[in-house]
C-alpha cells in the first residue's frame, strides 16, 4: 500500500456540499521496487491504512474497486485519433433524429471517436450509440456515470468538472484533440477560413504564431457562444410547407439550416464558452475556460470571425422576442446539403437496427417545442 492525498480541483465549488477532487497516490520506490510505471496496470483506492478481510471485497475475496491505469504512450507515438468528443453527463435524452444530425455534423468536422457519460440516456438514442451502423465508422464509448446527488445545489451539474477531467486524461495518448460540447451545440468554423476542425486548428495555430507572437504553448482553444433561439423563428423557405409532409429528413429539419437567427452579439469569453483541448497539455480543461494546464500551457481565445459556438435552445423570450435584439448568421448553410445526405444515409441504415419513429411523427412531436 502507498499513501494517497486528496486535492481539490482548481475549480473546487466551495459553496456546494460536494466537489470534484484528485486522489494522488505517492509511489514509494521502496514499496514498488524494480517496477516501472508502465508495468503498473491497476490501482485500488482504499479508505483505511491497512487491509481488511471484509471491506471492499467481492465474494471471491478480491478487492472490488480495482481500477485500470491508463498509461499513455510516449509523445513521439502519434495518437490514433485526431479529434474525439466528450459530452457532459447525460440524462433524459432521446431525440434520435437531432442526435443523428449532431453526430453526422461532427463526423464531417473530423471527429472520429465519441465518449458519452450516461446517467439516463433514452432507449432509442442508446440503441443508436450501440449500433453497428454508427460504430463501424466512428466508435462510440458509453460510460455509466453516477454521482452522490442529482441536486445542482449540492454538486455542480452532475459532476461535470470530474467528468471533464476524466475525459481529458482518458484521451491522453489516444486523441490529439478533444472537443467539449453538449448535444444542442456545435462549434462551426467560418468556411472562409476553414471547413473542418483540421483546417481550423491549422488556421488558429498560424494566427497564434504570427499575429500574437507568443512563445507559450497553446493547451486549449476557447470558443465564444451565441444563442440561436428556437423562439426567434425559423429560416423562411418557400418549400417548407410541402416538405413537412415528406417521409424523410429535409433541409428544413436540420438545426443548422432552420435556426439562423440568434441573439445580437455573442456571449463574452468564459461565459458559456466551449472548448477544444489538447489532452497531453491539459490537467483540468474546466467547463467554460481552462482551469489548469501542463507546465506553461495557455488557452487561446478564438476570434469569433474564425469560428464560434452555435447553441440551439429555447431563449425564453416567449411572445416578446421582437423586443430582443437579433441578427442572422447563415454560415451553417454552407454545410447543410452534405449534412443532409449523410443524415439520410445514416437513418436508412439505423432503421434496420433501432426502432425509430417515423420522420413525420418526430417532426410533429418536435414542433410542439420548436
Amino acid at each position: 500500500m502507498s499513501p494517497a492525498t486528496l486535492r481539490t480541483t482548481k475549480c473546487p465549488q466551495n459553496s456546494l456540499m460536494y466537489s470534484a477532487a484528485f486522489i494522488l497516490c505517492k509511489l514509494d520506490s521502496a514499496l514498488i521496487g524494480e517496477m516501472q510505471q508502465q508495468d503498473m496496470k491497476f490501482v485500488s483506492i482504499y479508505p483505511y491504512s491497512s487491509l481488511s478481510d471484509n471491506i471492499l471485497r467481492d465474494p471471491d475475496g478480491k478487492l472490488s474497486n480495482i481500477l485500470k491505469i491508463n498509461v499513455p504512450p510516449p509523445e513521439e507515438i502519434e495518437e490514433p485519433h485526431q479529434f474525439s468528443l466528450c459530452v457532459q453527463p447525460t440524462f433524459s435524452y432521446n431525440n434520435v433524429f437531432e442526435f443523428v444530425q449532431w453526430l453526422e455534423f461532427h463526423k464531417m468536422m473530423g471527429v472520429s471517436h465519441f465518449s458519452f457519460y450516461n446517467m439516463s440516456i433514452g432507449p432509442t438514442v442508446s440503441c443508436v450509440m450501440k449500433s453497428m451502423a454508427v460504430n463501424q465508422d466512428t466508435p462510440i464509448h458509453v460510460l455509466q456515470w453516477t454521482t452522490p446527488s442529482p441536486d445542482h445545489l449540492i454538486l455542480h451539474v452532475n459532476g461535470q468538472i470530474a467528468q471533464g477531467n476524466d475525459c481529458a486524461f482518458r484521451y491522453r495518448g489516444v486523441s490529439k484533440y478533444v472537443v467539449f460540447v453538449d448535444f444542442d451545440e456545435c462549434i462551426i468554423p467560418n468556411y472562409v477560413y476553414a471547413r473542418n476542425y483540421d483546417e481550423l486548428i491549422e488556421v488558429l495555430d498560424e494566427k497564434w504564431k504570427n499575429t500574437f507572437g507568443r512563445n507559450r504553448t497553446v493547451a486549449q482553444y476557447q470558443f465564444r457562444g451565441g444563442f440561436f433561439g428556437w423562439d426567434f423563428g425559423k429560416f423562411p423557405s418557400s418549400t417548407f410547407k410541402n416538405n413537412t409532409n415528406s417521409g424523410q429528413i429535409e433541409l428544413e429539419d436540420l438545426e443548422i439550416y432552420k435556426h439562423v437567427i440568434r441573439q445580437k452579439g455573442l456571449l463574452s469569453y468564459k461565459h458559456r464558452s466551449k472548448l477544444i483541448t489538447i489532452p497531453r497539455r491539459i490537467i483540468e480543461p474546466g467547463v467554460h475556460s481552462i482551469d489548469e494546464a501542463v507546465d506553461d500551457g495557455v488557452e487561446f481565445e478564438v476570434p469569433h470571425k474564425v469560428a464560434y459556438l452555435h447553441h440551439y435552445r429555447q431563449y425564453g423570450c416567449g411572445r416578446n422576442c421582437t423586443f430582443t435584439p437579433q441578427e442572422t448568421d447563415f454560415v451553417g448553410h454552407f454545410f447543410a446539403l452534405t449534412l443532409l445526405q449523410n443524415v439520410r444515409h445514416m437513418i436508412s441504415k439505423l432503421t434496420q437496427e433501432c426502432d425509430l419513429k417515423s420522420v413525420k411523427e418526430w417532426r410533429r412531436d418536435n414542433n410542439h417545442v420548436r
